[in-house]
């Protein structure tokens, strides 16, 4: 498995325990925490990653595998849209899932 697909199921996973909005990420209070501190309990779409990639390669290819599935119409900026007020976490894991998908395609 590529570093950068391992950086996206990686990323995926903790937005998937536990999402915010304006911040990389948060603690159990609901106060900003670094995304890889071991208190953080919830993470952004871009968090996600910052928390689990070891190589910087890998990190910049899973922010622009993030950015190319994001949905029509909605631009190339993830935080944005993570921040939107329609913004999801559903939405948020879809958009993982189709980055993840792009990523797992011959």
């Amino acid at each position: 498995m590529s570093a950068v697909l391992e950086a996206l199921r990686a990323g995926r996973e903790r937005v998937a325990r536990g999402w915010t909005q304006r911040g990389y990420a948060c603690d159990a209070n609901g106060n900003d925490a670094s995304p890889a501190s071991s208190l953080a309990t919830c993470w952004c779409a871009l968090g996600g990653i910052y928390a689990n990639s070891r190589q910087r390669a890998a990190h910049d290819a899973a922010v622009v595998a993030l950015m190319d599935a994001m949905p029509p119409g909605a631009g190339h900026d993830v935080a944005a849209f993570n921040d939107a007020t329609t913004t999801t976490q559903a939405d948020v894991l879809a958009l993982y899932d189709r980055a993840i998908a792009a990523q797992e395609a011959p």
